[in-house]
């Protein structure tokens, strides 16, 4: 298994401040992207591809995971659920992107719950790809090229 180190980190957020989002989205967080949220708060994870875990065999890339109070509106994650509405209408929270616009959800409704997502026109309505059944799922399946 590969260590993942994440570049470009963000300090760390209080429980009070997660607590505060939580509810301002009118529901609480994943608890294993919750515990990344208060201890990373968003970053660059390295390595970044994934592959063969979920429904698809692509190789996907994780450029970015969001955070709270980051002061960069594509690193953060208050910003990017209202850049992506239709995402948060189908029951998922925007947590990251890959390099080429696509973006990664997690499942916020009792059906996917925790389970990650991901996909190359999320904005525009394009298919939704299950790529994890959970966030540490993902970031244990990270590898390089």
């Amino acid at each position: 298994m590969n260590e993942v180190v994440y570049t470009r980190a963000g300090r760390s957020v209080s429980e009070d401040a997660v607590s505060a989002f939580e509810m301002w989205l009118g529901t609480t967080l994943p608890e294993g992207y919750r515990v990344f949220v208060k201890g990373v708060n968003g970053a660059a994870p390295r390595p970044q591809y994934f592959s063969g875990i979920g429904a698809t065999e692509d190789i996907l890339e994780l450029e970015f995971l969001f955070g709270l109070e980051r002061e960069v509106d594509s690193e953060n994650l208050r910003a990017r659920v209202a850049w992506y509405p239709r995402m948060v209408w189908s029951g998922m929270l925007p947590i990251g992107v890959d390099s080429g616009g696509g973006v990664f959800g997690i499942g916020m409704l009792s059906t996917n719950r925790g389970q990650v997502f991901h996909s190359d026109e999320l904005a525009s309505g394009g298919v939704i790809r299950h790529v994890s059944r959970s966030f540490e799922e993902m970031i244990r399946a990270l590898r390089s090229l």
